[in-house]
């Protein structure tokens, strides 16, 4: 997992509204602080994203996420049905490539700021 380096911090409200999400008002205020897809690397404050994977349903691995300090879950329907008591939880209809313009909107665009530097190898 590389996670950008510095102080990141959104709301989960502020989540919700990226993707045009309704949310409960009770977790809106809750604060995000990275985003991760494996469970086993999630740190504090994490979003855990849940989604369904070739073999198996990242829901499946939601106890290990709030052992790890997931402050919320992204998933899907299916996944919402598990862990809406469980943590604060948005549920998406559609999730295909959500995690690289997600990551990009809360990390601040961090590729307008990469500088590459080309070399000739002959």
């Amino acid at each position: 997992m590389i996670r950008p380096t510095g102080s990141h911090s959104r709301t989960l409200s502020e989540v919700a509204e990226f993707f045009g999400l309704k949310f409960e008002s009770n977790i809106g205020s809750t604060k995000i602080t990275g985003i991760c897809s494996n469970s086993r690397s999630i740190e504090p404050g994490d979003l855990f994203l849940a989604l369904p994977g070739e073999s198996r349903h990242g829901i499946d691995f939601l106890e290990e996420a709030i052992s790890n300090g997931a402050a919320a879950v992204l998933t899907d329907e299916i996944g919402s049905a598990v862990s809406k008591n469980r943590i604060a939880t948005l549920s998406l209809v559609k999730q295909a490539d959500i995690s690289i313009p997600l990551c990009d909107w809360f990390f601040g665009n961090p590729l307008e700021n990469l500088s590459l530097c080309y070399r000739d190898w002959e």
